[in-house]
């Protein structure tokens, strides 16, 4: 750092020593107790799993190890935290060398050299490459080869992957999604690729020149291409198909024939062989949407093992050396089977990768400790203050159901009302999740998705509830969430609402906002019936946080934050009830916000709480004048904020749970006072 910078940042800490007492706060941390899960793209069980019990998981937020067969699991520390992990592969010398390659969704080829401890670039000039699938050289220890399918085409290394080049002579201009190595690689040199929309194609001469091998296929897309281990002397090759289930070549790919009997035209997105197939003839095939499948007789025929399995969109499937399945699903994690498939059960401790995007708390937590959160696999629910959680579902009409924003009734501890808006509209509960109903939106299955959803303090009297979808404005309801109609009067035409709030006095103000993709701030007041524009300057303004101070009666008071139509960044304040607007704070000039939230103490504390898309948590105690960072425990994509909520009893019990892209994390004090710099100090320290 620059020595004028770091005078500039001493004599900010100078000051804030300076500060009264009020300045300073129990700095605590954040942990996670689950809810786990989430999207398990690519799973590898280590080649001494029998010894070392150590598996390997690609997911949406890097890579997860487990070295307890599953039991636990803990996420790779550095930047690949960041990045979605589409592929993973271990060296066949894994137990001499450690090396492990991870292919990313847009950020190229990381390697690990020491297991999975640690991991670094290693794209070299394919920094952005989408990268499918890596197969290492059966020869490896001695060849230094690595073949990687991308977006590319075919990249080629042959110094353990400290270089690449492209090797596509002969294939078509197009994105490769799988590759495979023969298992006699150092006598054939016979590799694979599976190019989109174009099917097979072989190579004999290492990768240097390809030829379309695809005779038989009936459709073009394969995302996994699988050698029999005997390859050298039965020519045996599988294919898994996007959409008409597995083929089957006996004659080193350059005729094939379905092997799909029991299994029909699934789409398969992975397949594994036994390790004894050479004596068991076993496979199994993890499917999009009809689980796993299991044959028996070398693909002759196959038949669905799903018991335990609650979710039936399957990315990945890995056999451990002693037998062991596991399956990574789209949204609840990873699975285990010991017995061959029978009976599933979930294997995801630690494994804090369940994207969450909303926190709802019971009215009463500071004695039931009940709060809820939605994911992208649905509504849970914890009695214990986040140490435990339970699925609640909803499961709609197309599985698992992603919930954006949730909402309880003021009456909660009376009516047990809980309303949900997701991906596929609404759904409400009146025993507190235990069972759920279809809300009548009046919207077709096409356009359903619901943003947001809010419930009047005043609904046990008036049964009113509030709810902002994408792309047909606003829903009302005056049954207590059972059918909704339209409310759309004022505003623009097939608006798209972000968030809906309420006055905390909405019962006898009827004021409400609704902050629109596009077309600034909304507000209501007359229930929600019709809304006009807050203001000429967020005309053009995309507002995706919205917040009402609870003491709004009195201070007027909202926060609001998006972009202008030019994609600037804006952080807004409003003093008089959204009439006109100014900047927050100058040191939150360079961050991106994505959610707001109040203490619901904020009358006497003066507290405000930031979610921020990659610093964290942020926190002001002086209405937001000056903030700081409250981050500590977060690293990666946990830094990415969806929600951020103070509990109801915060002013005693110092908690907060976030939602973010990385599971949910909830935030304890310390109890030990101390300085909480401010954020200008903490990026000059950084």
């Amino acid at each position: 750092m620059k020595p004028w910078l770091w005078r500039a940042a001493l004599l900010l800490w100078l000051f804030c020593l300076l500060q009264p007492l009020g300045s300073l706060s129990a700095e605590g941390r954040w942990t996670t107790t689950g809810p786990y899960g989430g999207l398990v793209n690519s799973l590898v069980a280590s080649p001494q799993y029998v010894q070392d019990r150590t598996l390997f998981a690609g997911t949406g937020n890097g890579v997860f190890v487990s070295r307890d067969g599953g039991a636990h699991w803990s996420a790779a520390p550095g930047e690949i935290a960041y990045w979605s992990v589409w592929s993973l592969a271990i060296a066949p010398d894994y137990a001499g060398s450690r090396t492990l390659l991870a292919g990313t969704a847009e950020q190229g080829i990381y390697v690990s050299r020491d297991g999975g401890a640690s991991w670094s670039d290693a794209s070299g000039a394919y920094g952005d490459a989408g990268v499918y699938w890596l197969a290492f050289s059966p020869n490896y220890a001695q060849d230094g080869t690595v073949f990687a399918a991308t977006d590319y085409r075919m990249l080629r290394s042959t110094d353990r992957g400290q270089s690449w080049s492209i090797t596509s002579n002969g294939l078509p201009e197009e994105v490769v999604y799988a590759t495979a190595c023969s298992p006699d690689y150092g006598q054939d040199r016979t590799v694979w690729a599976a190019v989109a929309n174009e099917g097979i194609y072989r190579s004999t001469d290492g990768g240097a020149n390809w030829t379309h091998s695809s005779n038989g296929l009936t459709i073009p897309d394969v995302w996994t291409i699988l050698p029999s281990p005997q390859y050298a002397s039965d020519h045996t090759l599988f294919a898994a198909t996007a959409g008409d289930g597995v083929f089957r070549s006996t004659d080193g790919g350059l005729n094939w024939s379905p092997a799909r009997s029991g299994m029909g035209l699934a789409l398969v997105w992975n397949l594994v062989l036994s390790p004894n197939y050479v004596s068991d003839r076993t496979l199994v095939a993890a499917t999009g949407g009809s689980g796993a499948y299991l044959s028996r007789d070398a693909g002759d025929t196959w038949q669905a093992i799903n018991t335990g399995l609650d979710d039936l969109l399957l990315w990945s499937v890995a056999c451990a050396s002693d037998g062991t399945l596991f399956a990574g699903s789209e949204g609840r994690g990873v699975y285990r089977s010991g017995n061959g498939g029978a009976t599933w059960t979930g294997r995801n401790q630690g494994l804090s990768n369940l994207e969450t995007r909303a926190v709802a708390y019971s009215p009463t937590f500071a004695s039931d400790r009940t709060v809820y959160v939605g994911t992208a696999v649905g509504c849970f629910r914890s009695q214990d203050g986040g140490e435990n959680w339970v699925d609640l579902g909803p499961e709609g009409l197309l599985g698992a159901t992603n919930v954006w924003s949730l909402a309880l009734s003021p009456d909660w501890t009376s009516d047990g009302v809980l309303l949900v808006a997701c991906s596929d509209g609404i759904y409400r509960s009146a025993d507190r999740g235990a069972s759920w109903t279809v809300s009548d939106t009046g919207m077709t299955l096409e356009r359903s998705p619901v943003q947001s959803v809010a419930i009047s303090p005043g609904f046990g009297a008036d049964s009113l509830a509030l709810a902002g979808t994408d792309g047909q404005g606003v829903l009302r309801s005056s049954d207590g969430g059972r059918t909704f109609a339209f409310a759309n009067t004022g505003l623009p035409e097939d608006a798209s609402i972000w968030l809906v709030r309420m006055s905390p006095t909405f019962d006898t103000d009827g004021t409400a906002y609704v902050a629109l993709q596009g077309d600034g701030v909304y507000r209501s007041v007359d229930g929600g019936l019709s809304w006009a524009a807050t203001s000429g300057q967020l005309s053009g303004h995309n507002i995706w946080a919205l917040a009402i101070s609870p003491d709004f009666t009195r201070d007027r008071t909202l926060l609001a934050a998006g972009e202008t139509a030019s994609e600037q960044t804006v952080r807004l304040i409003s003093k008089d009830a959204g009439l006109t607007w100014s900047s927050v704070d100058e040191a939150l000039s360079s961050t991106s916000v994505w959610w707001w939230s109040f203490s619901p103490d904020y009358a006497s504390d003066g507290t405000l709480f930031c979610g921020t898309g990659d610093e964290g948590v942020l926190r002001s105690s002086d209405r937001g004048a000056r903030w700081q960072v409250i981050s500590r425990g977060l690293s990666g994509n946990q830094l990415g904020i969806w929600a951020v909520e103070p509990s109801p009893s915060y002013s005693q019990d110092g908690t907060l749970f976030a939602g973010t892209l990385a599971g949910l994390w909830r935030y304890t004090p310390s109890g030990e006072p101390s300085l909480f710099l401010p954020l200008a100090l903490r990026k000059a320290q950084g």
